[in-house]
């Protein structure tokens, strides 16, 4: 009998290793979703991929794969699952309702914009850099394991909060057409593009959110401001622009190098025009008898009587933030205020605000 060396078992065993390795891997990534689209003959799907390695389809003919380009796809059923080590992913304008990327560890750029897709859930692609899921149906979007996102554009969803305290590296955010009513950016030093516009942002969110704005460095020679596309007064679609923007606001972005835009309906070739800001209003008081501050004028602490896991702020005069909490199940929430200076002072709870003097 001949004998197999040592050598021999090695390379063996090194092969085994790899072909089970290569299983296991493109065994657990893929990415499904589910179309409105009927199958049939002419019936395709346009996708984008980069993967390495082999890729598997299900669901769609996927004889006509070539790696790093577009391709239409045949499709056999409504359900698709494309199986691989995928890090580029295109799949916009295809009538999808369903999008699974969770077992894609790899993803690194996802454009999923005009579709229907209700729930997309980001959370396992911590590589992701680039996320375009604008016109869909998207109402929450979690973010707080996308700490190498850079760029995200996810307007025109009903989104009513977009928290990016745990987005590092982004660079540029368009979150335009939603719902969102305030966003902070005190975690996001490099953010460069902020578009906002069309939402209902009320005037002190707004104050609150140029606060947040880091300082960018003012290059006279390559144009480093920043961009703010606060408002847009030239809606193609006629929709009211609610957002408040005063011209302490544009000041205070101003003064960190931000330039304060118009979108305009995309004037100058998308690069708006400069807005001025409108007078700064007297603050509205809540008369929403759901809502109660008190005691006022407060000592150490206050009561805030609200919905039911609300979140709750005081504001100097600035609108500069001291604290913030959240109601609990009863929509109660105190704030201790020890350390807050005698003044007066803003308190914000959804679109309600309310003036608190504190004198202790």
């Amino acid at each position: 009998m001949k004998k197999i060396s040592l050598r021999s078992l090695g390379v063996i065993f090194i092969a085994l290793f790899a072909a089970l390795s290569f299983s296991q891997v493109h065994a657990e990534n893929y990415i499904s979703f589910k179309t409105k689209k009927q199958p049939g003959e002419g019936v395709f799907v346009r996708l984008y991929i980069i993967a390495t390695g082999k890729v598997e389809f299900e669901g769609i003919d996927g004889s006509s794969f070539v790696n790093k380009k577009f391709c239409n796809y045949t499709l056999n059923s409504q359900e698709v699952k494309i199986k691989g080590d995928i890090s580029w992913f295109y799949c916009y304008e295809n009538d999808i309702t369903e999008l699974d990327v969770s077992n894609c560890p790899n993803l690194s750029v996802l454009l999923c914009y005009k579709n229907e897709i209700e729930k997309l859930d980001v959370t396992a692609n911590e590589n992701l850099e680039s996320l375009r899921c604008h016109k869909n149906k998207i109402k929450e979007l979690d973010l707080s394991k996308s700490s190498s996102l850079k760029n995200l554009e996810c307007s025109n969803n009903p989104i009513e909060k977009v928290d990016v305290s745990q987005c590092l590296n982004l660079r540029e955010i368009d979150c335009h057409a939603t719902k969102v009513r305030t966003i902070d950016f005190s975690n996001n030093t490099h953010v460069r593009d902020v578009r906002v516009f069309l939402n209902e942002i009320p005037e002190y969110e707004m104050l609150h959110l140029v606060r947040t704005l880091p300082m960018r460095k003012y290059d006279q020679l390559k144009g480093k401001e920043g961009k703010f596309y606060v408002v847009e007064s030239r809606d193609k679609l006629n929709r009211e622009e609610k957002n408040v923007c005063n011209t302490d606001a544009v000041k205070i972005a101003g003064d960190k190098n931000w330039l304060v835009l118009d979108y305009s309906n995309g004037k100058n070739q998308g690069k708006g025009v400069i807005y001025p800001g409108v007078k700064p209003s007297d603050i509205e008081l809540a008369e929403d008898a759901n809502y109660a501050v008190y005691p006022n004028p407060a000592q150490d602490y206050v009561i805030v009587a609200t919905y039911p896991f609300a979140e709750v702020r005081l504001l100097a005069m600035n609108a500069e933030c001291l604290l913030t909490t959240v109601a609990d199940s009863d929509g109660l929430a105190r704030l201790n205020l020890a350390k807050v200076s005698d003044g007066h002072y803003v308190i914000i709870s959804g679109d309600k605000v309310f003036k608190l003097t504190v004198a202790h």
